[in-house]
This record gives C-alpha cells, sequence and structure tokens, in this order.
C-alpha cells in the first residue's frame, strides 16, 4: 500500500524507464541516420537523384534514343570504304600494286581503311546496330542503379527514420555533446571530477572543508564506483577537518557527519546548455542532496535539483536576483532523469522530460556542474546511512 501510494503522489512525471528508453532510442536513431547519411552509398545515391532529375539526363536520353546506324556517321564511313574497295583502280593497285589514274582513291581508302578497322571503331558500330543498346548507356544504366540503391534496406531506413523523427533529428542537430560519463570504469575519471569543494582545492591546497554552520564534512573517501554507479554516500561518524568561519577563516572543528561532493570545476565549464544526470536519492528527514552548478563564488549558483527531506526546490541565484521554487512533486526513491535547458532568455527545469518549472535567465557566466549530499538536522542520524546515486551524466552545448 506505502509504496502504491509514492507512485499515485510521483504519478505525474513520466517512467523514468520508458523516458529514458525514448530517449536513447531516439539519440540511437539518429547515429543510425546520421551513419546511412554520411555513408558513401547514400552519397551516391542524391548524385544519381540529381543526376537522373536533370536536364542534362533528359538531353542525353534524347540524344541516345535518336541514335541510329543507318543515318550514323561509322555508317557513312563503311558505306564509302565498301565503295572504294570495289573501285578497279583501287583493286588494281591491292593487287599488283598500280596506283589508279584518279589521284586521292588510295590515300582516302588506307586513311578510311584505318579508321574502320579500329577496335573503338567496330564497337561503336556493334553498339549502334545493337536493339538493346539503351539498356547499355549511362542513362540507362544511372537510372537502374539509382533504383536499386532507392530499394537498399539502408536507405529505406533512412526515409523511415526521416519522416517519423524529423523533428527530433532537427532538436539534435542543435547540441553538441561536452561531457558523458556513465562511471563504467572501476574508479571515478579524476581527470573530469574533483571529489572536493573547488575553493578547497584553489585555497587549501586540496584539503576539503565545509562552512562552520554545517554538520558534516566531505571526504573523497564517500564518493565510490561500483557497478556504473557512482555513489555520495552520507555517514553518522566523527571526523576533524576545517570550516570556514567568516571571522576567523579556516578552522579546527569535530564533525559529526561525513558525506561527499563530485565537481568538475578543473575540467570542464560551460555557459548555456543542456544539463542532465540520472540520480537516485534516498529522501530521509535531515538530510539534502543536490545536483546543482557554481562559478568560482558563491554566486551566481543553480540548483537543478534540491531535495531536503522530501521537499523539492529548483533555484537560480544571480548576482543581486535569485528565483526558487518549490515543487508539488512526491518522488519515491528510485532513479529519475533531471534536465536543466539553460539559454540566454530562460531557464527550464525538467523531470523525465516533462517540464515542472521555467524562469527568464539572470545568470551568463560559465559554471561548472556538482553532486553533494549533506545533512541539516540530527535527526538524520536515525536513517543513517543514506546514498544519492547517479548512474550517468550529460552536459551538451548548442551549435
Amino acid at each position: 500500500m506505502f509504496s502504491f501510494l509514492r507512485s499515485l503522489f510521483s504519478s505525474s512525471i513520466p517512467s523514468t524507464a520508458s523516458y529514458e528508453n525514448e530517449l536513447f532510442n531516439r539519440e540511437n536513431n539518429y547515429a543510425k541516420f546520421v551513419g546511412i547519411r554520411e555513408s558513401d552509398d547514400f552519397k551516391r545515391y542524391l548524385e544519381l537523384k540529381e543526376y537522373v532529375g536533370s536536364q542534362a539526363y533528359e538531353k542525353e536520353l534524347a540524344r541516345i534514343k535518336a541514335l541510329a546506324y543507318s543515318n550514323s556517321e561509322e555508317a557513312r564511313m563503311e558505306k564509302r570504304f565498301s565503295e572504294l574497295k570495289n573501285i578497279r583502280g583501287v583493286k588494281n593497285w591491292l593487287k599488283k600494286g598500280v596506283q589508279p589514274e584518279q589521284p586521292g582513291l588510295v590515300e582516302e581508302y588506307l586513311a578510311l581503311k584505318q579508321q574502320v578497322e579500329n577496335p573503338d571503331f567496330i564497337n561503336k558500330v556493334k553498339y549502334l546496330k545493337n536493339k538493346k543498346r539503351f539498356k547499355m548507356s549511362d542513362p540507362y544504366l544511372c537510372k537502374l542503379e539509382f533504383r536499386e540503391l532507392g530499394k537498399s534496406e539502408a536507405i529505406k531506413t533512412f526515409f523511415k527514420l526521416q519522416k517519423k523523427y524529423s523533428k527530433d533529428f532537427e532538436e539534435h542537430e542543435r547540441w553538441i555533446s561536452k561531457l558523458y560519463d556513465d562511471f563504467s570504469k572501476p574508479e571515478i575519471d579524476d581527470r573530469r571530477w574533483l571529489k572536493k569543494p573547488f575553493l578547497g582545492e584553489q585555497l587549501l591546497n586540496g584539503a576539503t572543508y565545509s562552512q562552520m554552520e554545517e554538520l558534516q564534512i566531505a571526504t573523497p573517501e564517500n564518493v565510490v564506483v561500483s557497478s556504473g554507479i557512482m555513489r555520495i554516500q552520507t555517514k553518522h561518524e566523527r571526523k576533524e577537518g576545517l570550516a570556514w568561519n567568516k571571522t576567523l577563516g579556516f578552522v579546527p572543528k569535530t564533525f559529526s557527519y561525513t558525506s561527499g561532493i563530485v565537481n568538475s570545476s578543473g575540467s570542464y565549464r560551460q555557459t548555456y546548455g543542456r544539463f542532465e544526470a540520472k540520480v537516485r536519492v534516498t529522501k530521509v528527514p535531515g538530510t539534502y542532496h543536490a545536483f546543482w552548478m557554481a562559478s568560482d563564488t558563491m554566486l551566481p549558483h543553480l540548483n537543478v535539483f534540491k531535495f531536503e527531506g522530501n521537499k523539492l526546490t529548483v533555484s537560480a541565484y544571480g548576482h543581486g536576483q535569485r528565483v526558487e521554487q518549490t515543487l508539488n512533486y512526491r518522488l519515491n526513491d528510485d532513479f529519475y532523469i533531471y534536465t536543466l535547458l539553460w539559454t540566454v532568455d530562460k531557464i527550464t527545469w525538467l523531470i523525465n522530460g516533462k517540464k515542472v518549472f521555467e524562469t527568464r535567465n539572470i545568470i551568463s557566466e560559465p559554471m561548472y556542474i556538482a553532486f553533494s549530499s549533506g545533512v541539516t538536522a540530527e535527526e538524520a542520524a536515525t536513517y543513517m546511512p543514506v546514498n544519492m546515486d547517479i548512474d550517468w551524466v550529460r552536459c551538451f552545448r548548442t551549435v
């Protein structure tokens, strides 16, 4: 009954499995579409299509259909050559070597003989006398090749995909992949991901830290990869670390909890684009989980999502401007695909492809992406450990 009610709360959000299947099917179809489009066979098909539909093709077709041996130059030459062979003066020259009285006959005979005995001439005559010569012509063979290519499975598939997914493919053409990780390797890619706060890496020689008011400290050990999932785990355990105090700076502190953070601050930042991840979080009282974006300072800041217990918020904080919205969706503890579309004009939030909030854009600085979890109240100790699981991350920029 409890699981049924939780499903009911999130029923207005499409199924993750169906949306992900649709998402990757479209992308696989697009990859297939592009592969066919870039193939030599398809390029040849387009070349032939242009040719068989051209005026040049029609003119060549008409010229070939009008050809006949009877009125050809070859027929005239063969007729004249036959006539020369039967002239007495040429016969005497051929038998006895006696020059005919009429000048130029031998020279004309020899010139024609060289021509009519040439293999190219002989083949041309055969071609003109062949009643099926049209089927040997370039226009016929080109049209035949064009039709055969059009019947091929690849090219039929191309046009089926184009007809069915034309709008989707137009959308795909807009995006260029800039970051993709499905965590299929046994270890986190340290060239891509930093498992510490950005400022700690910059100011503390790689040490981690938290704000003074926070109950947890992020540690690299709490971020692991297993079975294609990157997991950030929050635990109830004591840990010595540094805390940022606005008056005193970084000071030692004993934290009651440990958690983790992962960000792309050292490898990838972007202004505008499409940012999405498939994430599962354990939503319990006194904890938070967030997928967010930031610059080098506290502002600007974007929350693709932030869960505080079951409370789901999205937000954008610019310099002197802020937008924050609590969403009325009770999502269960399964995977969902969270997407942020950030353009010059607006910011749009989606869950499993469904638009859940939109506002005008108030940020124009390059930002990195990050995932983190933490503790907001001591009641969280009852539920420890809690997890945030990331199946994959993808980021795109527009063309």
